[in-house]
């Protein structure tokens, strides 16, 4: 973030750079501590007196108070902004943890005088609010994220702390659980920033694809393989029916194919509740091969089964009913973009408390 001292840039702002719309870090005291690339695009070099919320150009007087009173009191706000004679919504927001606060600058149409005619005010104001509704899901999303990189990190540098100070003095079992925690927490971490970063590549369509033919059935055997360990450290068992699976053939990207089969095995491990099993098996009907993985957890309303394929969307409830899973709702989401690209499709019948059946289906390769 050239525009900004690297010894501000916080972990949040970090992430920001993968992010399309405009977006600055503000910290608590006002400084403007970081910017993303559509940010640094928009906005150019801030001289460093004008690097504080109250007095970055473009906005009102009036805008500009509501800002610092809404930072002041880390409440959210939205005012308007101006650059080059085009208008902006400025949308600031809270973020869960620390002291600082997001600003969005996203393009908003501008308002006719009524007495200009023709001009459709209510249609107008309806973008502005569904604009206005935009900023405020990608704030929370990005907060949600930031959240979750912050845990891994806090963890990985205090058993790093630990070993650097002690790790002589340390028994050796100690030692090595301690590196294993940060190893897990660094494939934890390495996990979601993958996450969000392929399913900002998938939805952009710029990822790529390396498409071949692919036996299905050895792909559900190597997610089964990487995920057991997990199953049983919660005391969820893993089946496979029938055993061995037949041969099925698709044509995708092996990878991939793999990853969207072992984020529907871990949704199923993560909500169903100790002593539950998740059973995944295949079949080939028809020139369609289809993989179904059931478990026998919480299951999803009717109204979680409409959206639990978009993406950051997260079931508000875990398997022992404890609060939301970790993580930020993107596996699901990664998962029918695979199968989309596939030409594949993902589907989900469930049954609140009755466990939920999930079937990924792709035409037979030849």
């Amino acid at each position: 973030m050239s525009n900004f001292d690297s010894s501000d840039e916080t972990q949040a702002a970090r992430l920001l750079r993968s992010l399309p719309d405009a977006v600055l870090v503000v910290a608590a005291d006002g400084r403007l501590m970081a910017a993303n690339p559509s940010a640094e695009s928009l906005i150019g070099t801030i001289p460093s007196e004008l690097r504080r919320l109250g007095a970055m150009p473009g906005f009102a007087p009036n805008d500009r108070r509501k800002l610092l009173d809404a930072h002041g009191e880390r409440c959210p706000a939205a005012v308007n902004w101006r650059r080059a004679g085009m208008r902006y919504r400025a949308t600031l927001r809270p973020m869960p943890t620390g002291g600082e606060m997001l600003l969005m600058l996203c393009p908003a149409p501008t308002l006719a005088d009524e007495a200009d005619g023709g001009t459709d005010l209510a249609g107008l104001r309806g973008e502005l609010d569904r604009l206005q509704a935009m900023d405020e899901v990608k704030s929370g999303v990005i907060a949600r994220v930031a959240q979750e990189i912050r845990a891994p990190l806090a963890s990985i540098k205090s058993f790093a702390k630990i070993l650097w100070m002690n790790g002589d003095r340390l028994e050796p079992a100690r030692r090595q659980a301690f590196l294993q925690i940060v190893n897990s927490e660094t494939d934890r971490l390495t996990r979601l920033i993958e996450d969000v970063l392929d399913i900002a590549r998938m939805e952009a369509g710029t990822m790529l694809w390396r498409v071949e033919q692919v036996d299905l059935a050895d792909v559900v055997e190597q997610s089964l393989a990487a995920n057991r360990s997990a199953a049983q450290q919660k005391g969820v068992t893993l089946t496979l029916d029938p055993t061995p699976l037949p041969r099925l053939p698709v044509r995708g990207d092996r990878d991939k194919l793999l990853q969207a089969v072992s984020h529907l095995i871990v949704n199923g491990i993560k909500f169903t509740p100790e002593g539950g099993r998740v059973t995944i098996s295949g079949s080939l009907e028809a020139a369609q091969v289809q993989l179904k993985v059931q478990d026998t957890g919480i299951g999803l309303s009717p109204a979680e089964q409409q959206r639990v394929f978009e993406p950051y969307y997260q079931v508000a409830r875990e398997a022992d009913g404890d609060g939301p899973q970790d993580g930020v709702g993107l596996g699901l989401s990664i998962v029918r973009q695979i199968a989309t690209h596939a030409s594949g499709r993902v589907r989900v019948e469930s049954e609140p408390n009755a466990g939920s059946t999930f079937f990924l289906s792709f035409p037979a390769a030849v």
